[in-house]
């Protein structure tokens, strides 16, 4: 049974129960165990209220606490991982020195409290990715997308913004919170990367700002990224046309085709002339955080 299925959620088990009134038939469609549906039935008053309290929707199983502390410091952190507050380090060892407090525990949080715990990159668009259609599509379609093409070949591209004024708390926010201050989206530049699947060759990397000649530039004689400019430092669809033009030209003095897989933002779907060297491919719609590599 696949990581995938195993993370199936357990409250579409019981619905799905429920619809066709046959546990037999909800584990088939689910590809797990009768005995798991069994289970789950036999639990669902709980499974429920559990996901009605916030709980972990994937969770295979309740793991009890016997230190009510504890209980409450799980329950803090899936109630605000629930409502999307963004958590790091410096955010958890306060909690745990204000519950520490109210516990009456000695509990200094240091760093070295945080050694076990690991922090993942957070990627806002994967909680509303297809998941079926991305499955899909690498099963169906890309095999036969890579087959005429050596690993060297096959490029992929993102970009990313850059706050160079953010502070650290800064990006703590609830999904769909309105943010006061404006000035945060001036204070920023998109950076854009692309490199091929085996890692060898990594494309100039681009910068780019607000303004077409910024002040900092004055007497600099070398840039060691591309730069260009839109009025939010945002990319465009002229900026990236410019861009794989010169990525076109770059891929020709190899001598070798190579297919360039895109997502399908606005700005990465104008009217481009066909490249001679760079075959563009495109991503189905609202999967790129679940299969685009350079996301």
């Amino acid at each position: 049974q696949s990581g995938h299925k195993k993370r199936k959620d357990k409250t579409a088990v019981l619905d799905r129960v429920n619809e066709l009134n046959s546990q037999k038939r909800a584990a088939e469609k689910f590809h797990i165990s009768p005995a798991q549906v069994c289970h789950l039935v036999k639990r669902e008053k709980e499974v429920r209220h559990e996901w009605e309290q916030n709980a972990n929707r994937g969770q295979k199983r309740k793991r009890k606490c016997k230190e009510k502390e504890i209980d409450s410091a799980l329950m803090w952190f899936q109630q605000m991982r629930a409502k999307e507050v963004a958590i790091d380090g410096t955010l958890l060892q306060a909690k745990f020195r204000l519950l520490a407090k109210a516990a009456g525990i000695e509990f200094k949080a240091s760093n070295g409290s945080l050694y076990s715990l690991v922090f993942k990159k957070m990627c806002g668009e994967i909680n509303n990715a297809d998941g079926e259609a991305a499955d899909s599509w690498v099963k169906n379609m890309l095999p036969s997308l890579l087959k005429d093409f050596d690993p060297d070949c096959v490029c992929n591209y993102d970009e990313m913004g850059l706050f160079f004024r953010a502070m650290p708390g800064g990006m703590h926010a609830i999904k769909n919170e309105k943010v006061s201050g404006s000035k945060t989206a001036k204070d920023r530049l998109t950076v854009f990367l692309c490199s091929n699947a085996t890692g060898i060759d990594k494309f100039e990397p681009l910068v780019i700002g607000r303004h077409k000649n910024p002040q900092c530039f004055k007497n600099l004689k070398h840039f060691p990224t591309l730069y260009d400019s839109s009025s939010n430092a945002c990319m465009t669809g002229t900026i990236f046309k410019k861009w794989l033009i010169k990525f076109n030209a770059h891929i020709r003095k190899k001598k070798k085709k190579t297919i360039l897989f895109c997502d399908n933002a606005t700005c990465h779907t104008g009217d481009f002339p066909r490249f001679t060297h760079v075959r563009l491919e495109f991503l189905p719609s609202n999967t790129t955080s679940l299969i685009q590599l350079m996301d």
